[in-house]
Formats: structure tokens, sequence, C-alpha cells
């Protein structure tokens, strides 16, 4: 399997068994009157690409799921190869709009450029972190789906080695992406090398 091919079937695979399981909020960029707005979260495979840029069948960036490919290494005494994976989980979730006058406005110091306020004539939007809660029971199903599966996209799950997750850290502290939210996760996949004849030997044929 060659790693387009690996990283395509991850993509298609966390698509179909994750992110069908679940609905986060769509971000917002003009106003929301409480009528929130939840969809299934998108899966990229190596990027999250930009709102100009996202393929013609996603409606946002966020949510979503990012396979990406850290580092590999093949076996070839052993005809395998492993691929250490990093996936990166990311929501949005400014706080309770229930029935909320909510508007953001334009801020560059944000990491979405926006920041968020009540509105004056229905204060009803409120503020908070619990934003964290739809991040970790993302991480949560994540963790249960692989934790069931032994092979995942046609690709054995190295479960010999553990499945480490967490925050995205910056110098020591936790990222504050407000009102965004973001997680990862690694594991390790192992399958077949590459099927390919080294060109030395084809000439003896």
């Amino acid at each position: 399997m060659t790693l387009v091919e690996s990283i395509d079937s991850l993509r298609d695979w966390f698509e179909e068994n994750i992110c069908q399981k679940v609905t986060f909020k769509v971000p917002n960029d003009t106003s929301i009157d409480g009528n929130v707005q939840l969809i299934h979260p998108a899966s990229f495979a190596l990027y999250v690409p930009g709102r100009d840029r996202l393929p013609p069948n996603v409606e946002a960036p966020i949510p979503s799921v990012c396979v990406q490919l850290m580092d590999g290494e093949d076996r070839p005494m052993e005809g395998k190869t492993k691929l250490n994976i990093r996936l990166c989980l990311a929501v949005w979730n400014p706080g309770d709009q229930t029935g909320a006058d909510f508007y953001p406005t334009p801020d560059s110091t944000k990491p979405i450029g926006y920041k968020y306020k009540q509105g004056a004539e229905n204060p009803t939007y409120t503020r908070n972190l619990d934003g964290w809660r739809d991040i970790t029971n993302f991480l949560d199903l994540v963790r249960l789906e692989l934790g069931k599966h032994d092979i995942i996209a046609g690709q054995r799950i190295v479960k010999e080695e553990p499945i480490k997750y967490g925050p995205f850290m910056q110098d020591g502290a936790m990222w504050d992406s407000y009102p965004c939210w973001h997680s990862w996760i690694t594991f390790a996949l192992e399958s077949g090398g590459m099927k390919t004849m080294p060109i030395e030997h084809e000439s003896l044929l």
C-alpha cells in the first residue's frame, strides 16, 4: 500500500466510522439567532483547508478531524510498513446560544478572526468555556473506536504500543484558541510493504 493510499483510506475510514456518529456546532461569521446549526465533522488528509479552499461537499473547516502522517518506517526483510499517525480534532463552541442574540465582530487577534458578544436587544447569549466538553467527547469517541478495532482501513493498529492523546500545548501552556477547541491523538499502524520488485533484479528476468 502506498502512502497516498494509506492516508486516503484512513481519511475515508474516519469519515464513515467516526464523523457520522457525532455532530457539533457550525462556526457562524455573521450572527446566530439561537437556531444553532449542527453538522457532522469533516475528515481531511494532512491539512485543514481554509474556507476559500473547502471541497464542494464540505460546509466548514471546523468541526473536523485531520489525519496526519508524522513519520514511518519500512521493514523490507519483514515485508511490513509502520506509520505513526496523528489525528487533529477541532470543534467550535463560543458558549450557550440557546435563544441567543449573538454577534461575531472582526478581531484579528482571535484564531478565526472574530470575537463574540451578546446582542443589546436580546442579551441571552452566555459566553462560557464549556467547549472543552465537546472536544473531549470527540476525543473519547475516537478512543472508543480505536479500542474496538484491530484493523482500520486495511491496516493493523499496533496495540503493543500506547495510543496517546492530549491538548495542544505552546510554551508549556494549553492553547487558548477560544471559541475553537483542539485536541490530538496518536497511534501506530502496520501494513504490508509496497509490492515493488527491485529494479536491479528486473533485468535478470
